[in-house]
């Protein structure tokens, strides 16, 4: 999980770097899940205040290994990447898997960022770090996930109960799905055609 962060810390491109959260992003992350629906898509918790935004860095975010995206022209994180086991990662043991997790600040949705952070990141774990598979959540009314996660070779496996209360008190349906790198391969020629 540790070596999955670290691989990944070291991705960038034009429009993005990604690098450890620090206590000190507290402000930024309040602020990537102040917008109810960045937080209601993203699956990242209420936080109120700075020192809940501290703890949920020092206990969450940092030890999971999770990523703060960074864009050019900006000083405080625009998005999280996560790579870390779950018990759906453990639940095919004999493979190697992890669990990827995200979200985006909504000013930067539609142009593309996440599915470049996403592909980057999935060659990484694939070609370098060498995994079997990639599992990912997402909330079934969410169709901009959907769809880009289709694209990069994810295919749905099944729902599941989701923990995760939104600001209006609803619990949304979970899909999980799973890419191989034969899917992702796939994935990638089919879209450069």
């Amino acid at each position: 999980m540790r070596d999955a962060s670290r691989l990944l810390s070291s991705l960038e491109s034009g429009r993005f770097s990604l690098r450890p959260w620090r206590e000190s992003d507290r402000a930024a992350l309040i602020s990537l899940v102040g917008d109810s629906e960045t937080k209601n898509m993203s699956g990242l918790p209420c936080l109120r205040n700075e020192a809940e935004a501290a703890e949920f860095i020092v206990k969450t975010l940092v030890p999971r290994g999770s990523l703060a995206l960074m864009l050019p022209g900006f000083s405080e994180p625009k998005g999280n990447l996560s790579v870390f086991e779950s018990v759906y990662s453990r639940a095919f043991s004999s493979f190697s898997g992890l669990e990827l997790g995200f979200s985006l600040a909504r000013p930067h949705w539609g142009r593309g960022i996440m599915s470049e952070v996403l592909k980057l990141s999935l060659e990484g774990l694939f070609f370098e770090g060498g995994l079997d598979f990639v599992c990912c959540g997402r909330f079934f009314d969410n169709a901009r996930c959907a769809s880009m996660i289709k694209r990069l070779g994810f295919i749905d496996c099944f729902e599941f109960k989701s923990s995760f209360i939104r600001s209006d008190g609803s619990t949304p349906r979970e899909l999980m799905a799973l890419c191989t790198p034969l899917l992702f391969r796939r994935a990638l020629e089919s879209s450069s055609r």
